[in-house]
């Protein structure tokens, strides 16, 4: 059973944050992905989804076969302290 279960109702949506969750099972396999949508962020928030956006990117660039996951850590943490130091 789906742990996110949701009735439908009359309530409106909140118009700051969209959730986005979809579950799927197939046999014994199981998948999830999820997604929040910003309505009109701040210029904070859009700085902030940049900063992340461009860790994820170097996080991934640095993953290697045989390497430890720290280094690509350490290098992703490093550009976040570069743009933001207060994250």
């Amino acid at each position: 059973m789906n742990k996110f279960q949701v009735e439908s109702n009359a309530e409106k949506l909140c118009n700051q944050a969209v959730y986005i969750n979809v579950c799927s099972k197939f046999s014994d396999m199981c998948a999830m992905a999820s997604r929040t949508l910003l309505v009109n962020p701040k210029e904070e928030q859009k700085q902030a989804y940049l900063i992340a956006f461009n860790a994820m990117d170097i996080l991934a660039q640095n993953l290697k076969v045989g390497q430890p996951i720290s280094g690509a850590y350490d290098k992703a943490k490093e550009v976040i302290m570069q743009k933001k130091e207060s994250l």
